[in-house]
């Protein structure tokens, strides 16, 4: 994801650093040091305002964004967050980032992923054993997904504007549907639909150009094999409007430039 692109460099980064650094230091507090000076940085989960490091533990310590995911949803939902963190940071292939880990393997140390709101805070600890656990286990793509989908649920309902309420997104059978309430009397579904299906084939490029974390979910949809549809329930007529775009539509709007 594109956060977590930024923090690769930075490890990456911190790799150089580490290798001009005096050898009185541990190589995994010189990571830290050099990590922490590039911070704030902006991940999945809020912005990562720190690492440090204690006996026991190297720990990530988040200031949680409530637009992305509420606080409350994510404290109560420990291993949809722990997974998530899996597949976003662990199963990286990136070398500095595995040096890192590998690094930290070999210490004995755990991961403590603690996330901060405001005079509010938890914490997820994962200890040396389970962490080599976590690195070894496979994760299928589907599951992926699925992890990926419960995460966008923890910000569920969503008001997007004065007429529209996103309230759910599911897998179901060949589709990957996100699905939205509209004030239909304001606006008739029908009178919408043209103009709709433009707003979303814009805004589907645009994530792909920038690399954003919706478009690596996207790319997760498109490997699988899924469509993507866009389901918009009236209100007040009771209606049902769907905007579907099938893989092959997909995979064309991946390698299409936005329009200037």
């Amino acid at each position: 994801m594109k956060a977590h692109l930024k923090l690769i460099s930075i490890i990456a980064i911190a790799a150089i650093m580490a290798s001009m650094t005096s050898c009185s230091k541990s190589k995994i507090d010189q990571f830290i040091d050099s990590v922490n000076d590039e911070c704030p940085v902006s991940t999945e989960f809020g912005v990562l305002t720190e690492l440090s490091s204690s006996d026991k533990m190297v720990s990530f310590n988040y200031t949680v964004d409530n637009k992305i995911i509420p606080f409350p949803k994510l404290k109560a939902n420990p291993d949809v967050v722990k997974k998530m963190w899996k597949i976003t940071f662990l199963d990286d292939k990136d070398k500095t980032k595995n040096e890192f880990v590998n690094e930290i393997l070999a210490s004995g140390k755990g991961v403590q992923l603690t996330f901060n709101d405001n005079n509010q805070h938890f914490s997820i600890d994962i200890n040396n054993n389970e962490l080599k656990s976590l690195i070894q286990q496979k994760i299928p793509a589907n599951e992926q997904m699925q992890i990926q989908i419960d995460i966008t649920k923890l910000n569920l309902p969503k008001v997007l504007d004065e007429m529209t309420t996103m309230v759910d997104i599911k897998l179901e059978n060949d589709f990957v549907t996100y699905c939205y309430n509209i004030n239909d009397e304001v606006l008739p579904l029908k009178e919408m639909e043209s103009n709709q299906k433009v707003n979303i084939v814009n805004g589907i490029k645009n994530e792909f150009a920038q690399g954003s974390p919706l478009a690596v979910f996207f790319k997760t949809v498109i490997d699988m094999g899924k469509s993507l549809r866009y389901q918009y329930n009236g209100t007040k007529s009771g209606e049902t409007l769907n905007i579907d775009f099938t893989n092959n539509e997909l995979r064309q709007l991946a390698t299409t430039k936005p329009a200037m």
